[in-house]
Parts: C-alpha cells; sequence; structure tokens
C-alpha cells in the first residue's frame, strides 16, 4: 500500500476552483480539490507552471473530511479598472474593464489525506516539501495562507479511511438545541448531546464502487496555461458517524489533540 500524506487545511479564506464561466465567475467547490492540493505540493517543491507533474498526479488519489464546511461568501473585482490593472495574465492592454466575482469558504478546516502515485513522489518527500516550502502555501488561491502548519504526518501504513476516522475533529462539540420549538421546559433541559455526530467525507472511489461514484473534473495533467486540462475523476461522498467525543473545537490546543489522535508531537 502506498503512503499518503496527511495534510491540515485550515484558514479565514479557502478557494477550490471549480466549474464556472470563464473569468467572470470564479466558483470554490465545497471540499479541497485534487488538483488544487497537486498545485500547493507543486509549488512547494519550487516547479514551475510548465514543469511535468505526471509524478504528482498520474494515479494520485485524495480524501478529506470536512471538519468545519465552511461559509461561502463572494468577492466583487474588477480587472483592467486602472492605469496600474489595466493588463491581463498574458500581458496585453485590457480595453474595457471586466467585473468578476470570486467566490471564497469562510472558517473552513479539512483534514485530508493525499496518496501520491504509486511510482512518483514519495509521502515523505511531499511532507518535507511542505514544511519547507520553496514558495508560500496557500489554500487554493494566493489571497488564502493556512492558517496552521499544513504539513501532519504520513499514514503510516494506515488507509485514508482509518485516519479520518481515527482523528479528531476541529469543530466544537454540540450541545443542546436552541432552535427547537417542539420541546417543553422539562425536556429541553433534560435533553443531552448526541453520542454521534456526521462528518461529511469525500474519498476517490475505489474499485468496485463505480456504481456510487460521481464525476469531479479535478484531475490535473498539466498547469501550463496555454493546454490546461482537467481528467474526470470518480469521487464517493458520504456522511459518517464519529463519537462527540472526538469533537476538540478550534484554536491551537484543538489542533495539538488532532496531532496527538495520530501519534504524533504537535
Amino acid at each position: 500500500m502506498t503512503e499518503g500524506a496527511v495534510l491540515l487545511l485550515t484558514g479565514p479564506l479557502q478557494s477550490w476552483g471549480g466549474p464556472g464561466a470563464g473569468v467572470y465567475e470564479r466558483r470554490t467547490e465545497s471540499m479541497p480539490s485534487l488538483s488544487g492540493i497537486i498545485g500547493m505540493i507543486s509549488n512547494a517543491l519550487g516547479r514551475g507552471r510548465m514543469d511535468p507533474i505526471g509524478d504528482l498526479a498520474d494515479g494520485a488519489e485524495l480524501a478529506v473530511r470536512a471538519d468545519r464546511p465552511g461559509t461561502t461568501a463572494a468577492d466583487y473585482h474588477v480587472l483592467g479598472a486602472g492605469p496600474r490593472f489595466a493588463l491581463n495574465a498574458e500581458g496585453k492592454r485590457l480595453a474595457n474593464p471586466i467585473p468578476t466575482r470570486r467566490w471564497y469558504l469562510q472558517d473552513a478546516a479539512f483534514l485530508a489525506v493525499y496518496t501520491p502515485p504509486a511510482n512518483g513522489v514519495s509521502a515523505s518527500e511531499v511532507l518535507d516539501a511542505l514544511s519547507r516550502p520553496v514558495r508560500p502555501l496557500y489554500l487554493g488561491r494566493r489571497s488564502c495562507p493556512p492558517a496552521e502548519r499544513v504539513a501532519v504526518c504520513s499514514t503510516d501504513g494506515r488507509t485514508p479511511e482509518e485516519v479520518l476516522l481515527t482523528a479528531r475533529v476541529l469543530r466544537e462539540p454540540p450541545g443542546r438545541d436552541l432552535h427547537r420549538l417542539d420541546l417543553s421546559d422539562a425536556d429541553y433541559f433534560r435533553a443531552e448531546p448526541p453520542d454521534q455526530i456526521s462528518v461529511m467525507i469525500e474519498k476517490s472511489a475505489p474499485e468496485g464502487s463505480e456504481h456510487l461514484a460521481s464525476l469531479r473534473p479535478d484531475a490535473p495533467s498539466t498547469f501550463d496555461p496555454r493546454r490546461l486540462a482537467h481528467m474526470h475523476r470518480r469521487v464517493v461522498t458520504e456522511a459518517v458517524q464519529v463519537p462527540t467525543s472526538h469533537c476538540v473545537g478550534r484554536g491551537p490546543a484543538a489542533v495539538s489533540a488532532l496531532y496527538e489522535s495520530l501519534g504524533v508531537m504537535p
């Protein structure tokens, strides 16, 4: 079994691409994309957009757990609104300003397991690059720096599912539902928090689960802007139940608890 790299993706803002109307609408997916993760690793290794990525992408797999899904927010931009900013990415002057909207996830937290190709870079190389990146890391867009150290540990013989079900969850423990109107006062104060919570996991579809899978166009073949293309990847999304005791909230103490649950010193 190929070793995977466990990654922690938290920050005030994240944005993970997705289909959109060209430059006018830059959407974000609800989960980190394989393309975004490979781009982050490639950037950490110091590679350029023209460099090959086969050793990072061909046969790579990704599993992601949404600890905090976050909320979406849009940012309004105008390209070419002044003489200093009137050039496009190719250096050509824009005749007219172009209004755009860019979408982000706010206050989201994800735990991901990236499994590199069997004959590509190793998980240890990935973790070393993310720990000492050649260039700054960002979560999908350059305006989205990570809030915590991205590299956590290797899977160390565990499957991605075992890692995601074992690690503590960066979410506040559930309490009484203050919005329920059907509870009497006595029932409200007797109500106890649930024993389990539901978290969403998206993973590359294992063999034999094709009938349950959906297609996600986030498997890159190159980052060359002249021939940028993404292949479809089969993914399975499911809600899994984990004990409420796995919830450790947020902040440095919560991140330390997550590390400890994976057998790693913070």
